[in-house]
């Protein structure tokens, strides 16, 4: 069962309106005639049902709440709509030489809803993925997680961070694997990697 604290946070997720100027495409809607707010209602056969996105992993429902540094273009060209592309990432991401450090810079704007009412930062990337190791509730995510340098130490609890993780600024987000992973873009699209507002997951 997770934390109240984290269940908090996994409540702010359902208001978690991150708004940027040109996020047209990921997953959007071709027609351009979406609405902006409402209710999204869920009917769960979980004892516990739970929307945070350490835990709950389901696509159709999680891209409702929960934004990614990676997304899908599924109005884009037939032939490409399962090639992963920016949404809270500014652009592509900077690989490495050694195509084992990726260099994110953030969408400016992207702002999570009140009572947070803030931009979202890359320390709040850092946030969400060493939640995935909370002792009360391990995540599903961990095995993805742990293509990150060190995920498995702070895992162990032989570390008190993750040191393949690393925000110089607030718009600046450094990701090192141990190893080179071709596929690592596509699984920065799992909603487990949506940012979650450190202030507000520990209070």
């Amino acid at each position: 069962m997770r934390t109240a604290r984290g269940f908090r946070a996994a409540c702010l997720m359902i208001g978690l309106a991150l708004v940027a100027v040109g996020c047209a495409g990921r997953d959007g809607d071709a027609g351009g005639d979406g609405v902006r707010g409402g209710t999204l209602q869920v009917l769960s056969s979980d004892p516990e049902p739970t929307l945070d996105t350490a835990v709950f992993y389901y696509p159709p429902i999680a891209r409702a709440y929960a934004r990614t540094l990676y997304g899908y273009n599924l109005s884009g060209p037939p032939d490409r709509v399962t090639e992963p592309v920016p949404d809270i990432a500014d652009g592509p991401a900077q690989l490495s030489a050694d195509r084992r450090s990726y260099t994110f810079r953030l969408r400016a704007g992207v702002r999570y809803a009140p009572p947070v009412d803030r931009e979202v930062t890359a320390a709040d990337f850092i946030t969400a993925i060493q939640r995935l190791y909370n002792k009360e509730s391990p995540s599903y995510g961990q095995p993805y997680a742990g293509l990150i340098a060190g995920a498995s130490r702070f895992g162990a609890g032989k570390a008190t961070r993750i040191s393949g993780l690393s925000a110089p600024d607030a718009r600046t987000l450094i990701i090192t694997l141990d190893r080179p992973a071709g596929d690592f873009l596509s699984i920065l699209t799992l909603a487990y990697f949506a940012p979650v507002p450190g202030e507000y997951a520990r209070s």
